[in-house]
């Protein structure tokens, strides 16, 4: 094997191999990554490789060079990123002061890698900030960050509806998410232990409070390429989830499915790069907890000054060396050989300064020998195996090379395998059972069936004959039809029939089939259909307009005849208009047996149903008496009580009223309480109650 080192640069006395934003190392090789990273929990990387192609490959041989962004392609693309963070397994303040930790957990990196005079020019400038967390759930948090000068964004807005000690320290630009966004305030982050616990709320130690899974959620207003970002306009942690759901993330280790924060970082913008940047993650509810474990933020390395050039391009020179795509080379012998050859490539990469570095490689490619094996089987003899290799039809100079095998590098084996198929041959018979049985290759068949007759060829496979013997029976077909009570049927026999009385028969001749006997099976309704429905609610009030209509008469199909639609679903939805008096719907229904039916169902609103003053004066000439204006209600009664609750009278809703006294003798002035009981003109059967109040004015 040989190994090439392309190029190497410094910054901030931190040195890495470099080779460039694209490159490849060929099939078969093992690469290895340098890397020497600058302070403590800091990386600033560009794309660095080693390379190794194997000296030797065998003839028709190719060998694929490959280049990528990540681990997983033989050479890493470019890194365009300084990460800084803090490794913690904080347990979060549980909704109040717990302790020394107060409310908020607050944690700040410093940046000292950039120009002095740097600042945020751009969201972009922010790659992202990552947060290692898991909580029960993500309405109670606020998560905000802030830079050096001051300057900060809401990542996460406090969606809790309950205040606590630490609810009320949530600024009131983080709190309530946004509009038609909150549908998943109890999803959680991570893996959390669901237990809360309000008087161990602070205790890290409890039993109910142990760490669950952490996992990282990230942040950013970025469209680079080799990240992945939720929609600008729906925040996907909060669509999609419901109680218990585990809101997705960049799970453990990988980061992945980024999320653009509530407040974007547009307002981060003007901050320096250099100095104290500080994250801030606050628990708003008393009762449900959780833990941070660790996190970073990610600024653009581009900023730093003395960048390296990043290669810009790749490419390979020489003879078989075959351009795939932007990102790979195929190496080939470009000819036919029957000895050793050995080719020289140079691998070329260019970066955006204008440099350009040359490696040279050398492969040599072994000639192959030749053996050539064929032979020839029956159809039935399959599958063949040959040199370990299993062939289930004619194959035509199948190449073996064997690298390991007595030839070594040098054989090839030339397979060529003939399949003599079977004959095969097809008749059909169709016949009638009273026909039965028919003699064939000497034997009597009785029944439907495939039959099989085997002979050989010359070549020794089958000839197989095949025989689908069909037999039609000459049975009783029964037919079925329903009657709906006074109604006739008029059959094929062209009799017409009125009840289930008698059930006729005849025989259908039919032109080279066999004969069939028909059978009528009259179903008869003795009892008359009766159309039923349901509506809910009725009546309808101001805050529920929404009516259901249910066909609850038993039958096969129906029409609701609506003001807007007609509709066949047993049960159908309109929306009542508030507020008029009623509606009515037609509907009609036929039962299994065709019998029709139909009815009108009424829906009320109880806008009309009556009407209550809230204050009367019983000593003044008019307004002196307390009473219910009503028009749909049947029946009711009227019961009024004092402010304690003590009773005081009774009348009743249609002809009663209340004068304001309680015993004969006036009651002070004030509000009182009446309760009212009552059944409706469209639904007698139900008792209704309504309660308010009535002010005595002296």
């Amino acid at each position: 094997m040989q190994s090439y080192i392309i190029a190497v640069y410094c910054v901030n006395k931190c040195c890495n191999i470099l080779i460039g934003s694209r490159f490849a190392v060929v099939r078969g090789a093992v690469f290895a990554v340098i890397m020497v990273v600058c302070g403590f929990a800091a990386q600033a990387q560009q794309g660095i490789v080693k390379v190794d192609v194997p000296d030797t490959v065998c003839y028709g041989d190719t060998v694929v060079v490959t280049f990528g962004f990540d681990e997983s392609y033989s050479v890493m693309f470019q890194y365009e990123e300084i990460t800084l963070g803090q490794d913690d397994k904080i347990f979060l303040p549980d909704g109040r002061p717990c302790g020394d930790m107060g409310c908020a957990y607050i944690s700040s990196v410093t940046f000292d890698q950039f120009p002095d005079t740097a600042t945020v020019f751009s969201v972009q400038a922010i790659r992202y900030l990552r947060i290692n967390i898991e909580h029960s759930y993500i309405a109670d948090l606020y998560i905000n960050l802030e830079c050096p000068n001051g300057q900060s964004a809401n990542v996460l807005r406090f969606g809790g509806t309950l205040n606590s000690l630490c609810s009320s320290e949530v600024p009131e630009s983080g709190c309530v998410w946004l509009p038609g966004d909150n549908l998943s305030l109890s999803s959680y982050f991570g893996q959390p232990v669901d237990v809360g616990n309000l008087d161990t709320g602070c205790d890290s130690t409890d039993a109910l409070n142990v760490a669950g899974v952490g996992w990282n959620y990230c942040w950013s207003n970025n469209t680079v390429s080799n990240y992945r970002y939720a929609s600008g306009d729906g925040i996907l942690y909060r669509l999609g989830h419901s109680h218990n759901n585990i809101v997705d993330s960049s799970d453990v280790e990988h980061y992945s499915n980024f999320y653009h924060p509530d407040q974007p970082f547009n307002s981060l913008v003007g901050c320096p790069l250099n100095g104290s940047w500080s994250v801030k993650v606050m628990d708003g509810y008393a009762q449900d907890n959780g833990y941070i474990f660790s996190w970073s933020l990610s600024l653009d390395a581009n900023l730093v000054a003395f960048t390296p050039c990043p290669v810009d391009s790749f490419a390979i020179f020489g003879d078989g060396a075959i351009r795939v795509d932007d990102f790979a080379y195929n190496l080939v012998l470009p000819s036919h050989i029957d000895h050793d050859t050995t080719l020289e490539f140079t691998f070329r990469t260019y970066d955006i300064c204008g440099g350009i570095y040359d490696t040279n490689v050398s492969i040599t490619f072994l000639a192959a020998k030749n053996t050539w094996r064929e032979m020839s089987v029956v159809e039935n003899d399959l599958p063949v195996i040959f040199n370990d290799v299993e062939f289930n039809d004619t194959v035509t100079d199948f190449v073996f090379p064997t690298y390991e095998g007595v030839y070594g590098c040098d054989s090839l084996v030339h397979f060529t395998l003939n399949v003599w198929r079977n004959y095969n041959e097809t008749f059909d018979t169709v016949v009638c059972s009273y026909d039965l049985p028919i003699l064939w290759h000497d034997t009597l068949l009785y029944q439907s069936a495939n039959f099989t007759s085997h002979n050989l060829t010359s070549h020794g496979a089958d000839s197989i004959t095949t025989l689908v013997f069909t037999v039609i029976p000459a049975d009783t077909v029964e037919t079925f039809t329903s009657l709906c009570k006074g109604i006739s049927y008029t059959w094929i026999d062209g009799v017409t029939y009125y009840n289930d009385s008698i059930n006729p028969v005849v025989a259908l001749h039919t032109d080279g089939l066999c004969d069939s006997i028909v059978r009528l099976n009259i179903l008869y309704n003795r009892d008359s259909y009766k159309a039923l429905v349901r509506a809910s609610p009725n009546p309808v009030t101001d805050v529920n307009t929404e009516v259901t209509l249910t066909d609850v008469s038993g039958s096969t199909s129906r029409r609701w005849f609506l003001e807007d639609r007609v509709d066949t679903a047993r049960s159908c939805r309109f929306s009542f208009t508030y507020p008029r008096d009623s509606v009515e719907v037609l509907f009609t229904g036929r039962d299994f047996y065709g019998c029709t039916d139909t009815a009108t169902v009424v829906v009320y609103s109880n806008v009309y149903v009556y009407w209550i003053p809230n204050a009367f004066t019983p000593d003044e000439s008019t307004n002196n008496r307390f009473s219910i204006f009503s028009r749909h209600i049947q029946s009711g009664t009227v019961h009024i009580f004092d402010r304690k609750g003590l009773h005081i009278t009774d009348f009743d809703a249609l002809t009663g009223e209340w004068d304001g006294t309680k015993n004969g003798r006036p009651c002070p002035q004030g509000a009182y309480v009446w309760k009212l009981t009552y059944t409706t003109d469209f639904a007698p059967e139900v008792l209704q109650k309504d309660v308010g109040t009535v002010t005595i004015l002296r």
